[in-house]
């Protein structure tokens, strides 16, 4: 048997092999990429041998996947999973989060995320990179704010979706805000999210609803 290894440097190790695997192509591809990495690595290193049905509010010394009733597979193809101490995010289009319970973004989209400070613009710009994959005619800004903050914003024909990040409020905003002929806004849809994951998953969760953000013309409206 290998080394055992403290449970940071067996993450390390289940970062490591993320990185340097092949991509997924999507959400299933890449929750089953996240499993067989960290079955691999706490197989070698954590030195506790895997239990078919493991306690969830036991730390048994092993990390282990989410389980089955811990796993969301939203319309968008995308999954959700939480384990005792993680929250891992897979976007349709094989893209992967992992962040703690408390919000903090340790790895995303193939890179570790290393400072605070950087993590939501970080989480941003990628969810920005999606979007614009996703709706290639959408005008997709992500910019800094005062503070700390950082507002992302993506304007269809009709509607506007927002995704700020608070670092006062230590959360994810997100609003989609349907606009009528006098560029008033109505029906808002504001909700908050400690986690990049839970937010990003609301977003998809809106976008799958139809003729949501719709860009017809390929004139936008200023955000």
């Amino acid at each position: 048997m290998a080394d055992r290894l403290s449970k940071a440097e067996r993450l390390r190790l289940v970062f490591d092999a993320l990185t340097e695997a092949p991509p997924a192509t999507d959400a299933g591809a890449a929750f089953q990429l996240v499993v067989d990495c960290l079955n691999r690595v706490e197989d070698l290193h954590s030195g506790v041998a895997a239990e078919p049905l493991p306690p969830k509010s036991v730390d048994t010394g092993r990390m282990y996947p989410p389980q089955s009733d811990s796993i969301q597979r939203l319309e968008d193809g995308s999954v959700i999973a939480h384990s005792r101490a993680h929250i891992v995010g897979c976007g349709p289009n094989g893209s992967i989060s992992i962040e703690t319970r408390r919000g903090t973004v340790l790895f995303l989209s193939g890179e570790y995320v290393m400072t605070t400070t950087s993590e939501p613009m970080a989480a941003l710009n990628d969810l920005a990179a999606e979007l614009r994959s996703r709706m290639p005619r959408a005008k997709v800004e992500c910019t800094p704010m005062e503070e700390g903050g950082v507002w992302l914003v993506a304007t269809g024909d009709d509607e506007v979706l927002s995704i700020q990040w608070s670092p006062r409020l230590a959360a994810f905003g997100v609003s989609l805000d349907t606009h009528d002929d006098t560029e008033a806004a109505f029906a808002p849809h504001e909700q908050y999210f400690t986690t990049f994951v839970e937010a990003r998953a609301y977003v998809y969760g809106l976008l799958a609803r139809p003729n949501t953000l719709v860009v017809s013309t390929g004139k936008h409206r200023s955000a």
